[in-house]
């Protein structure tokens, strides 16, 4: 019976001076972290299962590791899935399109990509594009046939780093979610459910309207309205898991108060 056809993504850096380990690790994690993105994109059930890449084997010479995407609750059958090798190609039209030589299909656009997710690719890049004549290789195979094969040299790194730089500043911050640490302040309280609006207040740092809140439970209620003597003169530290709509926040849902400031 033949074995299943195995994917695996070998990742060579031919360095040309000591290798700085941070920046080592970092490109691996980018590489890591946007794996489990696109799997997650084509099929959340191996997300679930805990389907991301691990290293099989490093090899001596240039810094060479092959990485092997494993499910913890399907060892047996994750490794031969083809999702290694289609992001291999996905990331190397990443990288092309950040290199200018591929102008026809803005595939930023097409995948949603945002700050966080631009700046991982510019980790993955890190490592070359600081060590002047080095070359990172990226090469995903199925089967043992080579699906793709990406070669940037630090030249060609520093300017997809500059594209994804000036992107990375042109894409609007993203404020919906889980927001920590935010500084928020009371515009109005009710004390009768029923009446219309309800509580409301302003977190500057996303909007000066007031918005309205929500608590994540009676405690933290308490901790804001009960405990200071006057809660408008205070201030509080917050996690608050904001809800937008066109970006424009529309709930704040109040998770835990950190602390109370005097706002005089």
């Amino acid at each position: 019976m033949e074995s299943p056809a195995e994917s695996i993504l070998i990742y060579e850096f031919q360095n040309k001076r000591p290798v700085d380990l941070l920046d080592l690790t970092a490109s691996l994690t980018a590489i890591g972290e946007q794996f489990k993105v696109f799997v997650q994109r084509h099929d959340s059930a191996l997300v679930e299962d805990g389907y991301r890449l691990y290293i099989k084997e490093v090899h001596s010479g240039s810094v060479i590791a092959e990485l092997l995407a494993i499910a913890s609750q399907s060892s047996l059958v994750a490794p031969f899935i083809p999702l290694v090798a289609q992001f291999g190609q996905e990331l190397s039209d990443l990288i092309e399109f950040f290199k200018g030589a591929k102008e026809v299909r803005d595939i930023v656009k097409e995948l949603g990509l945002g700050k966080k997710e631009l700046q991982q690719y510019s980790n993955v890049l890190e490592l070359v594009a600081k060590d002047s004549g080095s070359q990172l290789n990226l090469t995903a195979t199925h089967g043992g046939v080579i699906n793709v094969a990406i070669s940037v040299n630090s030249m060609e790194a520093n300017a997809a780093q500059n594209s994804m730089r000036r992107l990375i500043e042109a894409v609007p911050e993203t404020i919906t979610g889980l927001q920590r640490d935010q500084v928020l302040y009371w515009y109005q309280m009710r004390d009768d459910a029923v009446k219309k609006p309800g509580d409301k207040a302003i977190i500057e740092r996303f909007s000066r309207t007031p918005v309205n809140v929500r608590f994540y439970n009676e405690d933290v209620k308490r901790e804001m309205i009960d405990k200071p003597e006057n809660p408008f003169k205070k201030a509080f530290v917050v996690d608050v898991d904001v809800s937008t709509i066109d970006g424009k926040p529309i709930l704040y849902k109040i998770m835990e108060v950190k602390e109370a400031l005097d706002r005089e």
